[in-house]
Parts: C-alpha cells; structure tokens; sequence
C-alpha cells in the first residue's frame, strides 16, 4: 500500500489531481531547490508517496505521513512511472485522489471537507499525538 500525507485545506487547491508544480507558489526557497534538483534528475518533480512492507508497517507509514498534514490517504496501486527515491519512498508525477481507498484525518471538520470532494472514500478520524504524528490506535 502506499500512503499521501497533505493538509486537508488543500483538497481545495489539489483535488482531484496533486501535482507538485500547483504548490510552488507556497514552497521554501529550500523546498523550490530541492524540486529543482529532482526535475533536473528525473525530469519532473515528484509527488512523494510511503510504501508499506515487511520491514515499514502501514501504522508506521500513516504516522510518518502525518508529519506533512493532517490527512493520510492510502491508494493500493500508484500511477506509472513510480520512481523508486528510497528504500520505502515513491515518487509518481501526479497522484489522483479519486484512486484512495482510505483515508485517515485528524478533525470532523476535515472528514466533511473530504466528503465533500470523495463521498464514497471511507475515513477515519485520529487524534495527534505528539509531533503531528496520527495515534497508534489507528489501523488499516
């Protein structure tokens, strides 16, 4: 499986596609050099995903995530090319939410605002633990 993590405000901005090159325009000069540095090497810059496995749990992927917003979306198959930037991260050029199959969040407020653009996606709701990581008791 493969884990998204995004501040559910921006389902605004982003939905139905997450395309790095839409968020330029709120990035860090660090950020904007280091998407600079993947489009010169891949020729585009990546969405980055987690990918579970033996060695990375799903907990573990939902939590890492969550450091990037409050909102998690899970997807079981990612658009080609998947680029392979670590041992667990992915990169794809654009990521479609309409593809989740799940998604964990962190306020009814933000389950009513992906409602609204993904009425059919079934969502949890987590509290935040300590450094913006979704609890344990979360479970796919």
């Amino acid at each position: 499986m493969y884990f998204h993590g995004i501040k559910a405000e921006y389902l605004q901005f982003h939905f139905p596609i997450i395309n790095p090159v839409h968020s330029e325009h709120r990035r860090s000069s660090m950020q904007l050099t280091d998407g600079q540095k993947l489009k010169e090497r891949f020729g585009f810059e990546p969405v980055h995903l987690l990918q579970s496995s033996d060695a990375l749990s799903k907990r573990s992927c939902i939590k890492q995530c969550s450091r990037f917003g409050d909102t998690v979306f899970v997807f079981e198959n990612i658009s080609l090319p998947i680029l392979y930037l670590s041992k667990h991260e992915r990169g794809v050029a654009v990521l479609d939410l309409r593809d989740a199959i799940y998604c964990y969040t962190t306020k009814m407020m933000n389950a009513n605002l992906i409602k609204k653009y993904l009425p059919n996606l079934p969502i949890r709701i987590d509290s935040i633990q300590k450094n913006n990581t979704i609890s344990n008791k979360s479970s796919i």
